[in-house]
């Protein structure tokens, strides 16, 4: 819940802080001492998967190996799939707007309240697209209209990469041109299909 996910970022702050004061390699030997398990699964010691490992088990007290194998265990579904493939130009306008949205209703005072707080710029938490660039704009590197474009360039870069990511990651994906009417039919019709096809077994 919202809760546990302040909890969580909260948690993972704190180790990206440990992490630039100790080093990654410190880091890797507390997760060698408390999820062994997980650390022979990193052998690169990534920064990211170490943090969230630790941060795992120190909210919960739970090796994140040990909860991540029950749910591969606990997983038998035969799901269906679905996705919104939108037209590139349409995508793009929309995301432009979104950034010109957030830039307006508080993106930039948001960053300086956290820069405020003492949350390190380096921190992986900040190193997203929309921070960074509104960072840059703070420390005067860039003017607002670049920032504004950087964020909405970067932020279509980075919806071109999703989209690569799923359609290698789950070829068996059902994509839908758009959310209207049409094809919210189609994809209940194929809904249908799909338990009826499992109800026949």
């Amino acid at each position: 819940d919202e809760l546990e996910s302040k909890e969580l970022m909260k948690a993972r702050q704190q180790i990206e802080a440990e992490l630039l004061s100790k080093g990654k390699d410190e880091l890797y030997r507390e997760l060698e001492q408390i999820d062994p398990a997980s650390a022979k699964m990193y052998p690169d010691k990534n920064p990211r998967r170490v943090i969230r490992a630790i941060s795992y088990f120190r909210l919960s007290g739970v090796p994140f190996s040990v909860s991540h194998a029950s749910k591969q265990k606990a997983k038998n579904y035969n799901c269906l799939y679905f996705a919104i493939d939108l037209p590139r130009n349409i995508l793009y306008e929309k995301i432009n707007t979104r950034t010109l949205i957030m830039w307006e209703h508080g993106l930039l005072a948001e960053v300086k309240k956290l820069l405020d707080m003492g949350f390190d710029k380096n921190l992986n938490s900040l190193n997203t697209v929309g921070y960074k660039e509104t960072m840059e704009y703070i420390e005067g590197n860039i003017s607002e209209s670049e920032a504004i474009s950087k964020i909405q360039q970067n932020t279509r870069r980075y919806a071109k990469r999703q989209l690569t990511w799923f359609r290698n990651q789950y070829p068996q994906i059902n994509w839908l041109n758009g959310c209207g009417f049409a094809e919210i039919s189609k994809m209940l019709e194929m809904i249908k299909a799909h338990i009826a096809n499992k109800v026949s077994k």
